[in-house]
């Protein structure tokens, strides 16, 4: 397996311990509600839970992109790091005043 390959698979695999980490948190936000916890308890479980699927989601979405180099880094920071120009952003002209 190549570097690139091994970094894809290690994001595939994070993704997949975090579905599993957030089915555990299901559990528990559900054990928090049948046992009468606090109610900002099961709330705070039910975050924990939709955020860990969102990164999931996310690691998932991203993980292909390592397999593959992309052929030119179009970013302004690589553009700067190479020496190329970055065009600046207009300035705002000063906001009028009126007395």
């Amino acid at each position: 397996m190549t570097a690139p390959e091994q970094k894809t698979a290690a994001l595939k695999l994070v993704a997949e311990q975090l579905r599993n980490a957030a089915e555990i948190i299901q559990r528990y936000q559900y054990r928090a509600q049948w046992d009468r916890f606090p109610a900002d308890v099961a709330e705070q479980l039910a975050d924990a839970h939709d955020s860990a699927q969102h990164i999931a989601v996310a690691l998932d979405r991203v993980a292909p992109a390592f397999s593959h180099r992309p052929a030119t880094d179009t970013t302004p920071s690589a553009k700067a790091a190479q020496g190329q120009s970055v065009a600046a952003p207009a300035p705002h002209p000063p906001a009028s005043r009126r007395l």
